[in-house]
């Protein structure tokens, strides 16, 4: 999981330059959408899910200011910000792997 986000985020910077860093919130949603769209994820599923594909590259504070998305759970938005952060531990990746949100 761990290698997946960091290679998503490589591309991500890579593409930006690092200069996302300063960007506001609405900003890095627009630039995190646009980036997902022209590697063949179509409007409609990444509107969908923009949580997780925003959490994906951001799950930091710039990720809490730019995912507070209505439509998701807050249990599985916590979920999702623990196994992609720093808690993917075997109990959290078992209730990631059997829940029907992604």
């Amino acid at each position: 999981m761990r290698a997946f986000r960091d290679f998503l985020k490589k591309e991500f910077m890579e593409a930006k330059k690092s200069k996302y860093y300063y960007w506001i919130a609405s900003t890095l949603r627009e630039e995190t959408k646009k980036f997902y769209i022209s590697r063949g994820i179509d409007i409609e599923t990444y509107s969908q899910n923009e949580f997780v594909f925003i959490r994906l590259i951001h799950n930091s504070t710039k990720g809490e200011e730019t995912s507070s998305l209505p439509g998701i759970d807050q249990q599985h938005a916590q979920l999702l910000i623990d196994v992609f952060g720093a808690k993917p531990n075997t109990k959290n990746l078992k209730k990631f792997f059997s829940l029907d949100i992604i």
